[in-house]
């Protein structure tokens, strides 16, 4: 899924002016990763993650700097998960509807079973959540 989301991800910013830095799905990997480019992802203000674990590791990471979030850095993940509201600060995030998706998942796949399947692509709404990790800047 990550993957999947990182490919939509670069997809929707092409032709549009913005960083990307991909960070390795492997543990041991990332550890590197942020020692060897923290001071590059310092020039970022905001960072937006393709799932609220790697958001939330990405806000210790910060931390862990002595940067404050979200003074310092907006952070933003992916999914809502349950643990967005349990840490500090609490967690931004992109919600798409769970129920939504399961119920059009198994529509799909009864559609596969009868052999009438032939949808290209499925857009589930998605909604901003609020919440601490971000700075607010304006209305928000």
């Amino acid at each position: 899924m990550d993957r999947e989301r990182i490919d939509g991800f670069r997809a929707g910013m092409e032709g549009k002016q913005a960083d990307f830095l991909e960070i390795p799905q492997k543990k041991e990997e990332r550890d590197i990763f942020y020692i060897q480019n923290f001071s590059k992802i310092l020039q970022y203000t905001a960072v937006f993650a393709v799932s609220d674990f790697y958001a939330a590791e990405l806000v210790y990471k910060l931390q862990e700097q002595g940067l404050n979030v979200p003074n310092d850095m907006s952070v933003i993940g992916f999914d809502d998960s349950f643990w967005c509201k349990r840490i500090y600060p609490s967690l931004a995030t992109i919600k798409q509807d769970k129920k939504e998706r399961a119920k059009i998942a198994v529509e799909i796949l009864i559609e596969m079973k009868q052999g009438i399947y032939n949808r290209t692509s499925v857009i589930l709404p998605a909604n901003l959540v609020i919440r601490s990790s971000v700075r607010k800047i304006g209305g928000l």
